[in-house]
């Protein structure tokens, strides 16, 4: 059976970011995807959100060898155009040949599996290497499976949740997105434990990560920053029993299974 894959896939590239990779990242030596929106950080484009990194950042960031950079287009849109110009900014920032393919996350999510898999070819001569959204897939009954869940039913948040898991070749895939008081440390675990039990490719969407008190704690799309550092040591620890790989999104696309 094949090991199983873990990869993190953080978006915007918000200043917040660098807690996570300096403070556990790097230090565990845990890889992970960054998806940069290039606009916000040369201040083209206008960032009505919490501020980004700096070019400068962005470059130390990747010269660590453990990030993978990959592009949210320049202004978070899905645009092709726009997708095309951030690409083009980030080989222009990190001294990448133009024709380098990067990911593409994609901005809001909004570009479903299904239409970019239809665009494949047409996003590839744009530098796309694949997709990552967040897309559910079609689930008999889901508010069943949040009861039964509810109810102590364990399987039935795994069902929930399957879209979280990819296949070897995906080019466009979804993941599972982290908001605080909507999933837990308990239900990352469980992901994970079955990922491990049957060797597949798990992929977690992280926006923002923050502690108790700091401003951007209770925004929609943050998620607890010390919940999240006890899943990156109990990943650690399965990585280090060497039940679980910890791979960069791109790394992650030669391996695993759907469920």
């Amino acid at each position: 059976m094949k090991k199983a894959v873990i990869s993190l896939s953080i978006d915007d590239a918000r200043t917040n970011v660098k807690n996570l990779i300096y403070e556990k990242l790097l230090p565990l030596k845990i890889p992970a995807t960054l998806n940069v929106i290039t606009g916000f950080i040369d201040k083209t484009k206008e960032n009505k959100g919490y501020p980004c990194i700096t070019k400068e950042e962005l470059l130390n960031i990747y010269n660590t060898g453990i990030i993978e950079i990959a592009n949210h287009s320049d202004g978070h849109t899905n645009d092709l155009e726009d997708i095309k110009l951030g690409h083009d900014k980030l080989c222009e920032w990190l001294n990448l040949d133009k024709k380098t393919k990067l990911g593409f996350a994609s901005s809001g999510s909004n570009l479903k599996i299904d239409k970019a898999n239809l665009m494949k070819k047409q996003l590839q001569e744009l530098g796309v290497l694949y997709v990552r959204t967040e897309d559910s897939l079609k689930i008999a009954k889901p508010e069943e499976l949040r009861k039964k869940y509810l109810l102590g039913d364990e399987n039935a948040y795994i069902k929930l949740q399957k879209h979280a898991f990819k296949e070897i070749d995906d080019f466009a895939f979804s993941s599972l997105v982290l908001y605080k008081g909507v999933n837990d440390l308990r239900e990352l675990k469980l992901l994970t434990d079955y990922a491990v039990k049957t060797g597949k490719n798990l992929t977690i969407m992280i926006h923002n990560l923050s502690k108790q008190g700091e401003e951007i704690y209770n925004d929609a799309w943050t998620f607890d920053f010390d919940v999240f550092s006890e899943y990156l040591y109990y990943i650690d620890n399965l990585r280090n029993r060497n039940e679980i790989e910890i791979l960069t999104v791109a790394d992650s696309l030669k391996k695993g299974n759907r469920v």
